[in-house]
């Protein structure tokens, strides 16, 4: 599994709830099963991000930013619409 697939189940799982959040400070969170995501900023890198978070709760966020980072260089257009799409449809009112 590679690490685009983890992080598209990880949006995909039942237990996961995608949210949009408005905070006119903070691009996105994770807490429990949650992700939220403000619309207003990066979107692909924060769901991306906070979905790192919920795979590997135990890594330091210098270490999850780096992933983040290396990640987002490597996925093609197509794969960050596939994610922002995973997103979008779970993040519905």
């Amino acid at each position: 599994m590679t690490r685009y697939q983890a992080i598209l189940g990880v949006i995909r799982d039942h237990h996961v709830s995608c949210q949009w959040w408005c905070d006119k400070r903070i691009a996105g969170e994770q807490e429990g099963n949650i992700i939220r995501v403000n619309p207003k900023m990066d979107v692909v890198p924060t769901i991306i991000h906070e979905a790192i978070h919920l795979l590997f709760p135990e890594v330091k966020e210098k270490d999850v930013v780096k992933a983040e980072e290396n990640l987002m260089k490597r996925l093609t257009k197509k794969q960050c619409v596939t994610i922002l799409r995973a997103f979008v449809k779970k993040a519905r009112p």
